[in-house]
């Protein structure tokens, strides 16, 4: 499928009894009438415990925190727009607890993390190692220019957008679902292409005692 730009500014029938015998009240042992003297009723049935409902799970919850430690970003609670001013490629920018918030990371960061967050929006310039996801539901994530690798784990729903020029990225996924990656189908194109991150493998031993693994043909068309 194709996505213009990235994230910008994610009864009973008369057949159905046809041939039963009619039961007579004589033949309707279950009466008390017909059980024989002292014969103790039958046990009521046990009725089915209802099943458990489960709860649905606690969203991260605390109040907004943007601040330096130890020279390193830490961005938290956020659920709104906020950006993120000043990185430089010697800081990590770790984010963490965010719901239905959009956070922009203005420079170029050394590394980024994107932890326990919940429909959320993030948009970076570019990272010198890596962008990781981990433990979040349902978030997006674009890098404008590049980002060596992308690391997904433990998340159920991200959608990654990367620029013509950053589609190289390396992907690692773990323990994670609903993945996708988006890019653009040229360098000058504003429609972006968007495509699965394989989560089913077919595994095999060979004739060398190791493991090969391929992905399903789910994924090949």
């Amino acid at each position: 499928c194709r996505r213009r730009v990235g994230i910008k500014s994610i009864d009973q029938s008369s057949g159905k009894t046809a041939g039963l015998r009619t039961v007579t009240k004589e033949q309707q042992t279950w009466r008390a009438e017909y059980k024989a003297d002292g014969a103790a009723p039958p046990a009521p049935t046990p009725k089915p415990a209802a099943a458990a409902v489960a709860k649905p799970a606690a969203q991260p919850s605390g109040e907004p925190v943007c601040e330096l430690r130890n020279g390193n970003w830490y961005v938290a609670y956020q659920k709104d727009v906020f950006t993120v001013k000043d990185v430089t490629m010697k800081q990590q920018v770790y984010i963490f607890g965010c719901v239905n918030a959009t956070i922009l990371i203005d420079g170029k960061a050394k590394t980024i993390a994107l932890d326990k967050c919940v429909k959320t929006k993030l948009i970076f310039d570019a990272a010198v190692s890596s962008i990781e996801i981990v433990n979040c539901k349902n978030v997006q994530v674009q890098c404008k220019l590049k980002v060596p690798s992308v690391a997904i784990d433990k998340t159920d729903g991200a959608l990654v957008y990367l620029s013509y020029e950053g589609r190289d990225a390396l992907i690692v996924t773990s323990k994670s679902s609903e993945m996708n990656v988006a890019f653009p189908a040229s360098a000058t194109s504003e429609d972006y292409i968007e495509r699965p991150i394989p989560e089913q493998f077919v595994h095999r031993i060979t004739d060398s005692n190791t493991v090969v693994s391929d992905v399903s043909d789910l994924y090949s068309h």
